[in-house]
């Protein structure tokens, strides 16, 4: 199952088209989508394997097998506008060697060589810092979208603050060229994608972060680069308008609809409704996610100060200077951060649902830009973020990533393993609510059950409560003392099955924080391990003075017993 199964070929020329050929191709489209998710809907009704089953809404994107890795990359781009582009260019080239491979940079959209021009400079500043590292080229793509209903949008800041020339910045917005060549040969940038599929061993990932009129001129080129392509992993769409609110459970069979049409798809809707027709599976990272987090911190003031060793980080930071003043001027307030998007898209595309959680299904989008997405949790060949899963641990592995290259291994490790385990924790949350909503009855007593669980859980951690305790005892031995002897003994041998089951589950709960601590301490510094040796110290010493209670107790009722 997948979106493949349809001949619509966007053949609208910018120049030549009338509105009345936009409206025919409109009626034409709508119909075309219309079938085609209806098709879907009916194959997946007529599926037994999506009857009865508890799907979840938000998965994982497709992880990469370990050999994958370094994943063989081309970063698509629009940079030397919106400052994020330059941002994740800087972080692809800030991270492991051992986990990417950056084949090259192609640009699209407008000044196409203005921009591959900044691409071509933060590299080369990059090279003085490892001047044994490969130099990765950058190809001038496509500067006329396949159909766009808007003007092209530009700053007029594009190419400032990376040393070129007035002059230079505007020789190249007037002759759109590829700056890296091919035996000699100027090579386009769609060119350049499809030499890299045919070349590679592996099958290649591809981050757009602008439009994707580079890619959808390649596949036209030669279609059959599509089986060398493994993912798109594309900054942008949503099935609902970024300020929806997305429901905690998805309907199978359901169309969501987006009346929100992101910029990058605007850039050039007819590449977008061409590459999510071609089965290809797409990644998205857009601001239903996107806009959950903003990059304003230390880090942004080393970048405007260029306070750095690194001369690409402090290339970049004149960029970032330019673009908040340009911001500031327009809104005429103080600008002091920007939002990662394309950061964001950057990392999921390295590292697959790192912070991002997906809906699996079909997505299409139409002449307008708008979408229709249905959901598939089988065999859908879109991933469309829905859920960040810790933004500001995200915020703190970028701006780590951004000052100090290559990572320090141990840095990333502690990172990594706090997102570890708040992943790990609400994975288990989201299983005991699906269990729970599964159980028809005993759903609620399951939960009331849990509550109380927690109940006492918080009642046997707490301190102070000793004083309590003996209270109740005292006035438990007053009320003995009214009862029969026979009804004492009764109520003592159950109090000691009780007590005994007490024990119980004091000794797994002292196992069970002691296997914590041990782990803990495995992991944390020389200093952490004495806080907490002393910590389970204080546990055992709680533990003991409650055994000796429940003993005292006992002893005390024998004596009683026996006079």
């Amino acid at each position: 199952m997948g979106t493949n199964n349809t001949k619509l070929k966007v053949d609208i020329n910018m120049k030549d088209c009338t509105l009345e050929d936009i409206d025919k191709f409109r009626i034409e489209q709508k119909k075309v989508d219309s079938k085609l998710l209806k098709g879907l809907q009916k194959k997946i009704k007529m599926n037994k394997k999506y009857k009865n089953q508890n799907f979840e809404s938000f998965v994982n994107a497709p992880k990469y097998p370990k050999n994958h890795y370094p994943i063989p990359v081309i970063f698509d781009t629009d940079i030397g506008s919106d400052i994020d582009d330059a941002l994740a260019l800087l972080l692809l080239l800030h991270l492991p060697e051992k986990d990417v491979k950056v084949l090259g940079v192609t640009t699209e959209y407008g000044w196409v060589g203005v921009r591959a021009a900044v691409s071509e400079k933060i590299i080369e500043a990059h090279l003085k810092d490892y001047p044994n590292r490969e130099k990765i080229p950058s190809f001038a793509g496509h500067d006329v979208p396949l159909y766009i209903k808007d003007s092209v949008w530009h700053t007029k800041n594009e190419g400032k603050g990376t040393g070129l020339t007035t002059e230079e910045i505007e020789k190249l917005k007037k002759k759109p060229y590829s700056l890296a060549t091919n035996n000699g040969d100027p090579m386009a940038a769609p060119d350049f994608i499809i030499k890299c599929c045919l070349e590679s061993e592996k099958k290649i990932s591809i981050i757009a972060i602008g439009g994707l009129t580079n890619i959808a001129l390649a596949l036209r080129k030669n279609p059959s680069i599509k089986d060398k392509i493994d993912r798109i992993v594309f900054m942008g769409m949503g099935i609902l308008p970024h300020d929806g609110k997305i429901p905690k459970k998805l309907k199978i069979g359901k169309v969501y609809k987006c009346g929100h049409s992101c910029h990058n798809i605007r850039q050039d809707v007819g590449a977008g409704m061409e590459l999510y027709r071609s089965g290809i599976t797409m990644v998205n990272v857009g601001h239903t996610v996107t806009h959950s987090v903003w990059f304003e911190n230390e880090i942004i003031g080393k970048l405007r100060k260029a306070e750095s060793k690194f001369s690409d980080f402090n290339l970049v930071g004149q960029m970032v200077d330019v673009w908040l003043n340009y911001r500031t001027e327009i809104f005429r307030n103080e600008v002091k951060g920007t939002c990662p998007h394309d950061p964001l898209t950057t990392t999921e595309c390295i590292y697959p649902s790192r912070f991002i959680k997906y809906a699996r299904g079909h997505l299409l989008i139409d002449i307008d830009g708008h979408s229709s997405f249905l959901w598939d949790p089988i065999a859908g060949n879109h991933y469309i973020g829905c859920i960040f899963e810790q933004p500001e641990l995200f915020l703190r592995w970028f701006s780590y990533s951004l000052i100090s290259p290559d990572q320090n291994i141990k840095e990333e490790k502690i990172l990594m393993k706090g997102l570890k385990k708040q992943l790990k924790r609400k994975e288990n949350e989201n299983e005991n609510e699906n269990e729970n909503e599964n159980e028809n009855g005993d759903g609620n007593e399951k939960e009331k059950e849990n509550e109380k669980e927690k109940e006492d859980g918080k009642i046997k951690n707490e301190k102070g409560n000793e004083k309590d305790k003996k209270k109740n005892k005292k006035e438990g031995e007053g009320k003995e003392k009214e009862i029969d002897i026979e009804k004492e003994k009764e109520k003592e041998k159950e109090k000691e099955k009780e007590d005994e089951k007490e024990d119980e589950k004091n000794k797994n709960e002292k196992k069970g924080r002691e296997k914590e601590l041990e782990t803990e301490i495995g992991n944390d510094n020389i200093q952490d391990k004495k806080l907490k040796e002393k910590e389970k110290k204080k546990i055992q010493i709680v533990q003991e003075v409650e055994e000796n209670d429940n003993s005292n107790e006992l002893s005390e009722k024998k004596v009683k017993q026996n006079k």
